[in-house]
């Protein structure tokens, strides 16, 4: 029984912590590539906050985009990098 109540409260305890990680999960500006454009909801050249699980799209103005063409704010930092516009 007491290895038991041990376990069930290590459990408790991880998922504490996890959670407590996260406080603030939010991401700062997400980045844009030279001669492109990002896209998302409620998206502003000056918006400074992103909330976790945000999704933003980049497209470029008259060239390829090299790399992801979207990211996703997770646990306060952007999935992938900025992604390149250029002719390759």
């Amino acid at each position: 029984m007491f290895l038991s109540f041990n376990r069930e409260l290590s459990l408790v305890t991880i998922v504490f912590i996890s959670l407590l990680k996260c406080i603030n999960c939010n991401c700062g500006p997400p980045g844009i590539p030279y001669l492109g454009k990002v896209y998302s909801e409620n998206y502003s050249q000056n918006r400074t906050s992103f909330s976790e699980n945000s999704e933003i799209r980049y497209e470029c103005e008259s060239a390829t985009i090299v790399y992801n063409s979207s990211r996703i704010c997770r646990k306060g930092k952007w999935t992938g990098r900025v992604p390149k516009c250029g002719n390759y």
